[in-house]
């Protein structure tokens, strides 16, 4: 039944989940899988990418303290942030990284060094040859759309 204003069916809705914080669901292009990010760390290798195989409801962790996974339309991989920081702890960007499902291996697509900062929602256009997210130039400034080309080249703020 279409949803009209009035009603909403919720004994179609399934959780997912039930342990941590989980945000930021990505569909595989197969839909049979969804990668998330988990927010609450309650041990080792908790907090981070997670994949979640629907046809088994098996869930995999794949990397610590990332965000924002989204996954490339015709490649198994998905592109995921983390922060970039010193030894000492000090924010000096964020690095886009590329985990290729095929081989459970990450890669390095671009590290995004300050001013921009608050670097989020990474998202794959259409035909995967560029990625769009927004970032913030300056503490204190609106939020920009950027752009970069998907092997990483070409950043460029939105005008």
């Amino acid at each position: 039944m279409p949803f009209d204003g009035e009603e909403f069916d919720t004994t179609a809705v399934v959780q997912l989940t039930s342990v941590g914080r989980n945000f930021f669901p990505a569909w595989s292009p197969g839909g049979t899988r969804i990668a998330y990010s988990r927010s609450v760390c309650d041990g080792p290798n908790t907090c981070g990418i997670w994949l979640m195989e629907l046809t088994n409801n098996v869930n995999e962790f794949l990397h610590s303290y990332g965000n924002f996974p989204h996954w490339h339309p015709f490649q198994d991989s998905i592109i995921f942030r983390t922060n970039a920081l010193t030894e000492s702890g000090q924010d000096i960007g964020d690095y886009l990284w590329i985990f290729s499902v095929l081989s459970y291996s990450k890669s390095l697509l671009r590290f995004i060094a300050l001013p921009n900062q608050d670097n989020r929602y990474f998202k794959y256009s259409p035909d995967g040859r560029t990625i769009a997210f927004t970032s913030q130039f300056n503490t204190g400034e609106g939020t920009q759309l950027c752009r970069i080309n998907s092997d990483g080249s070409d950043l460029r703020q939105s005008k």
